[in-house]
């Protein structure tokens, strides 16, 4: 098991921690003592990758990031397909302690140990209690927030006559290489629409899914929408239009 980040956080610490986005459009990517660090909103865990950090001086304290949970070339090769070059992935075990800003239209991003109080901001609940954070879409869908995902996926088929608009090759952790046509929709949270390009998951990562009451993942495509706060210490996801 990853052990957990070092570095002391009180409820008194009022700290924020500013970044600039890296060149990722698909992906949270900053770069911190010269390392490249992916931030995943869907892995428990973080780790470095081969010859990556075993420690990093960030967000007031110290992050150590234990080794690779797979293979190294298994790893390797999916963020290369990906086209990701990265360091090490930061997970929730770190992330989760934070609120965080996410503000792709100045790409910056920031995290802070205080509630974030702004207007404009539409509020809603934010279950990351037992696993990776989830929301309820407006029709009612549970909807797991994955960061580390370029690409949406809809759990449970395609609506009927549907089209794809092209394809995509995509790689997942838990599931390997992905091969997927795309489709457009539209899905509404907080009582905004917002685009969202999405995929089909293999059979087996679709019924877990299917059986977990899971109706989406949603990934970048959320982050390109909105200047997005993942408040995780007060149970919380904020949106608001960009600009």
């Amino acid at each position: 098991m990853n052990p957990q980040p070092k570095g002391e956080i009180t409820e008194s610490d009022t700290e924020t921690f500013a970044f600039d986005l890296m060149d990722d459009p698909g992906y949270l990517v900053i770069q911190v003592q010269g390392h490249r660090l992916l931030l995943d909103t869907g892995s428990p865990f973080t780790f470095r990758l081969r010859g990556g950090p075993q420690d990093i001086e960030m967000l007031g304290g110290h992050v150590r990031p234990g080794k690779m949970p797979f293979p190294e070339t298994y790893l390797e090769d999916g963020f290369k397909l990906l086209g990701l070059q990265v360091d090490a992935l930061v997970g929730l075990d770190v992330i989760g302690r934070f609120s965080w800003e996410v503000d792709r239209a100045t790409g910056t991003i920031r995290a802070t140990t205080a509630p974030t109080e702004a207007e404009g901001i539409a509020w809603m609940p934010l279950d990351a209690q037992d696993g990776p954070p989830i929301v309820t879409l407006d029709d009612g869908a549970r909807a797991i927030l994955d960061s580390g995902a370029a690409v949406s996926y809809r759990v449970s088929g395609v609506p009927v006559g549907a089209r794809p608009v092209a394809s995509v090759t995509d790689w997942s952790l838990l599931w390997g290489t992905i091969q997927t046509p795309v489709w457009e929709s539209t899905l509404r949270l907080g009582g905004m629409g917002f685009p969202v390009l999405y995929g089909q998951l293999p059979a087996e990562a679709d019924s877990n899914l299917a059986w977990m009451q899971t109706g989406w993942i949603v990934g970048a495509d959320l982050f390109r929408a909105f200047r997005v706060y993942l408040d995780f210490p007060h149970g919380r996801l904020g949106l608001k239009a960009l600009g």
